[in-house]
């Protein structure tokens, strides 16, 4: 093991250490009254201790705290979570014990969000300015949030006003001639409230660790090709005409570029990718509802509107000038999503509350390179689901729910020879369960549960040809996967909080690429097949004390195991067994914060062969000045030590680099 790796992991037993010891209580709940409630999908009738054995929690405060400015690195600090590079892609991803987003629903506000023909979403796309809670399910998750939650469920949730005026803005830089600004304005009244808010983040390129090892693709120094820039734009409108009703309508617009680092691997056969993103951009548009019915019952209705537009460009070399080559295109995406939900909860007793949601969704695919003609995909989606949440006794809480969901193709193109054709069309159905029981223990909860999730192959996966080295395959099954999972969460003693939790997960049907079943113009050829079984096993554990007004400590560890049961030879790749997160605040002075953390992955493997990455830590270190009038001054050195480690086989992560921000607050 590495020196440096040993010192680091020294440091961060220290850190534990005293956590244990001299554990003591948060100093308060976390403030939530900016949290757009409306856009939440949880379990009712809990406490709130009840509430987080169920899901975790990442705050605004935290957000702030952290300085995270995108959505993987805000989950990054989660036990059981590991992020990802996406290689080739350059997307932000995430592994939550083992499940990728194919597998892990993302929400904001409640509504969807995801690429509809991959299934999936680039984390490092959506910037977390407008952001007051992100909150996390893993395994069992609520049937209420609807299909495709087979790992766990990520709902995002904005920013409500809560003042006359209230406003905020922020204005920082950082290495590799970065540059961040936003500024949320909004106004909340009796009976009404309106916010807009904007954003920009840009940085050109970002800098290498000075151990790592130059190839011919990739000198020392900046990060080819690395340039990334993303703006937002929204604005909301509520009406509250009394204490239970709320009407919202929100409107948002994205726009991301990057460029696509390349590969400085060694794997054989491995292609280095001139690859350009001049467009991902989203644009949304949503209605939510909450209306007091009869009887105690709320109603809940969403209705939504996205559009996903993506244009990738690919080149002959690194000038990123010409394209002569066979490898080299133009491609355009043009993905819009029309989808509803609607929602009903009614007490059936004091003890009793029963809910119930229907889900419907159309997801269209229109494709083309430059000079072809456009080819689309479209599938729709009905969702069924009911949940019901029991208080048997004082202490004692059951949940059970269940859900039925069904997929069906309306229209398949594909391009071959010049043409477009028309592809096989099928469709799929499968059915969600969850049973959990929480019992209070003093002042914390401990829960068993049990959780069937599953999840629809993506458009990709049924129709691609991945430039001509796959096949289609619009047969596949669902793949679902059985979790167990025992949990506690809570404050034993006073002044510790702590959480853990022992799960065991069996998949089935798996989905995986399958080389050579067949040869087409000469080339052997793969295709997406369900391929067996598989599991997901494991512990986490979690920690924070504020042990005296000047420190807080904490930090968490995750064992996660991943195992192709039919074929254990192919290794289940990108999620480390080990990973390790811990840090220390300290307020040496009235309104100064000092905070140090250290973030460590173990050995994991990148390939299905058994090629691994090895293991490293991180180190950083942030200050940060609070001023009158809600005004703080932060700065600070992320990968202190200049660490040299992979998220992905060839895709070097960023060296030292430092960052400094501005902020101000103001509700009055």
């Amino acid at each position: 093991m590495p020196s440096r790796l040993r010192a680091f992991l020294a440091l961060a037993v220290l850190l534990l250490v005293p956590a244990a010891r001299f554990a003591a209580a948060r100093p308060s709940l976390p403030d939530t009254s900016r949290v757009f409630q409306l856009g939440a999908i949880e379990v009712v009738a809990l406490r709130p201790q009840g509430a987080a054995a169920i899901e975790e929690q990442v705050g605004a405060a935290d957000l702030r705290r952290s300085g995270h400015v995108d959505y993987m690195q805000a989950l990054a600090a989660l036990p059981g979570l590991a992020i990802s590079n996406g290689g080739q892609r350059n997307e932000g991803g995430l592994y939550l014990r083992g499940f990728d987003l194919r597998q892990v629903s993302l929400f904001v506000d409640g509504i969807p969000v995801y690429v509809p023909y991959d299934g999936n979403v680039d984390l490092r796309r959506f910037t977390t300015f407008d952001v007051s809670q992100i909150t996390v399910s893993k395994g069992f998750s609520s049937v209420l949030y609807g299909p495709n939650a087979e790992g766990g469920a990520i709902n995002v949730l904005s920013h409500r006003p809560t003042a006359p005026v209230d406003l905020s803005a922020g204005l920082g830089t950082f290495s590799g001639g970065g540059y961040q600004t936003d500024l949320s304005a909004g106004t909340r009244s009796r009976g009404w409230y309106a916010q807009a808010a904007g954003s920009l983040l840009h940085q050109q390129d970002f800098p290498l660790s000075s151990d790592y090892h130059p190839v011919r693709v990739q000198p020392a120094g900046d990060r080819f090709n690395s340039k990334r820039e993303d703006y937002r734009i929204s604005l909301k409108l509520g009406v509250t005409p009394n204490a239970t009703d709320e009407y919202a309508l929100v409107l948002a617009s994205q726009h991301g570029e990057k460029g696509n680092p390349p590969y400085t691997g060694s794997l054989p056969g491995t292609p280095v990718r001139y690859w350009q993103w001049p467009e991902w951009d989203k644009q949304d548009a949503y209605v939510i509802t909450q209306t007091a019915l009869g009887w105690g019952s709320l109603l809940k209705g969403r209705l939504y509107y996205d559009h996903f537009g993506n244009q990738l460009f690919a080149y002959d070399d690194s000038t990123y000038t010409t394209m002569k080559k066979r490898s080299s295109f133009k491609n355009y995406y043009d993905d819009p999503t029309v989808g509803s939900s609607a929602e009903w909860a009614l007490p059936t007793g004091a003890t009793n509350t029963v809910r119930t949601t229907v889900h419907a969704k159309l997801d269209q695919h229109r494709e083309h390179n430059a000079g072809e003609p456009v080819r689309k995909l479209e599938d729709l989606s009905l969702t069924c689901a009911g949940e019901d949440t029991w208080k048997v006794t004082g202490p004692l809480t059951v949940i059970a729910g269940v859900s039925d969901s069904h997929r069906r193709t309306l229209n398949a193109q594909g391009f071959q020879n010049s043409q477009v054709i028309r592809l096989p069309t099928g469709s799929n159905s499968a059915w969600n369960g969850e049973a959990a029981l929480l019992y209070d223990v003093g002042p914390g909860t401990l829960r068993g549960s049990v959780a069937q999730r599953t999840r629809f192959a993506t458009m990709k996966d049924r129709y691609s040809y991945k430039l001509g080295t796959a096949i289609p395959n619009p047969d596949l099954k669902p793949e679902a996967a059985l979790h167990y999972e025992i949990a506690y969460s809570g404050t034993p003693r006073a002044g510790y909080t702590t959480r853990v939790a022992v799960f065991y997960s069996r998949i089935s049907d798996l989905m995986q690429s399958i080389s050579n079943v067949a040869v087409v113009n000469g080339v052997s050829v793969a295709q997406m097949r369900n391929v067996g079984n598989g599991r997901s096993s494991g512990f986490e554990l979690s920690l924070d004390a504020t042990p005296v007004r000047t420190l807080a400590i904490g930090g968490s560890y995750a064992y996660v195991d991943r195992v192709n049961l039919d074929t254990p030879s192919i290794k289940q790749i990108d999620t480390p067994r080990n990973t390790f997160t811990s840090y220390v605040d300290v307020f040496p002075v009235r309104r100064f914060d000092l905070r140090g953390s250290v973030t460590a992955y173990g050995q994991r493997y990148a390939t299905s062969t058994g090629l691994t990455l090895p293991a490293f830590a991180a180190v950083e270190l942030r200050g940060a000045l609070q001023l009158d009038r809600g005004t703080s001054l932060e700065a600070g050195v992320a990968n202190l030590l200049d660490a040299e480690y992979q998220l992905d086989e060839g895709f070097p992560e960023p060296g030292r680099t430092w960052f400094a921000n501005v902020r101000f607050a103001l509700a009055r």
